[in-house]
């Protein structure tokens, strides 16, 4: 099962701070919270991709928009993770479920093969 991590969109009104490529929809760092970073780390580990499900905003619709590999996972303090990728790739594909209110993440098939 993949980890997606649910992001809302960068124009959106943000309650974690998330590092987007400028003009893509590419991710290279998010803060998030404990189970979060405990899924991206056991990904890293794995050496597998984790995805980002964008959430919906304006006429942009909800999507998987992105994958990466995980490239570390910094504890901030004892609430806030730091977390950053590398090997962004664009997909842009419909998620595989909508996200709810407080989800930050989910596992899922891979959407990509």
């Amino acid at each position: 099962m993949a980890v997606y991590v649910v992001l809302r969109h960068p124009g959106a009104e943000q309650l974690w701070a998330n590092a987007w490529k400028p003009g893509t929809c590419l991710i290279e760092a998010i803060t998030t919270d404990a189970t979060v970073a405990g899924r991206c780390r056991d990904a890293q580990r794995a050496d597998e991709h984790i995805y980002f499900h964008r959430c919906a905003f304006g006429q942009s619709p909800a999507s998987v928009v992105s994958k990466a590999r995980v490239r570390d996972v910094q504890r901030l303090d004892s609430t806030f993770y730091l977390v950053s990728f590398k090997d962004q790739q664009e997909i842009g594909c419909e998620p595989l479920r909508p996200a709810e209110q407080g989800d930050r993440s989910y596992l899922g098939p891979v959407v990509d093969r």
